[in-house]
């Protein structure tokens, strides 16, 4: 996919050692990641704490009421 940054351009850059990875490839990419970890490390990549602990702070910072999803939008469209 082609898309282009809208933030700051001293921010926009991304060094050839680093990875964009898309939203709609993000659970592939995660898995993929982990799959490879496995086979290199001895112990778990993650506890069931840590992948808990990870699921709760995502659900805190989504927005999920429709009226401060928009409003958020609009905001970052502003800038």
């Amino acid at each position: 996919m082609r898309c282009r940054f809208s933030i700051d351009p001293g921010l926009r850059k991304i060094e050839s050692n680093e990875l964009v990875v898309y939203d709609t490839e993000l659970s592939e990419f995660i898995s993929r990641k982990i799959t490879r970890l496995k086979t290199l490390l001895k112990e778990p990549v993650l506890h069931a704490a840590d992948v808990t602990l990870l699921i709760e702070r995502i659900q805190q910072a989504n927005i999920s009421d429709p009226a401060l999803r928009a409003e958020h939008v609009k905001q970052i469209n502003q800038k």
